[in-house]
């Protein structure tokens, strides 16, 4: 059974556009249901957290590599091989 938003929320259900018709974007005037985004950095799904981790790791320690955590960052990038 579908869901519907509580009446006076301001929310509209999911997959239509308040109207009672199906979600469409401006640009393309269709549903980018299924479409994704491009990724920033080319990941096989398996390998995407550890990708992520470490990428997040390395500009912690470029932003400021004398923080407190750092030891504990460096040491997280080293585990991940």
């Amino acid at each position: 059974m579908a869901r519907t938003p509580a009446s006076g929320t301001g929310c509209t259900a999911p997959g239509t556009d308040g109207a009672g018709g199906p979600a469409r974007t401006a640009a393309s005037g269709t549903n980018w249901e299924g479409c994704g985004v491009a990724p920033d950095v080319a990941t096989p799904a398996d390998r995407a957290r550890d990708v992520a981790y470490r990428r997040n790791l390395e500009a912690l320690l470029a932003a400021d590599p004398d923080r407190p955590a750092a030891a504990e960052q460096r040491t997280a990038l080293a585990a991940l091989g």
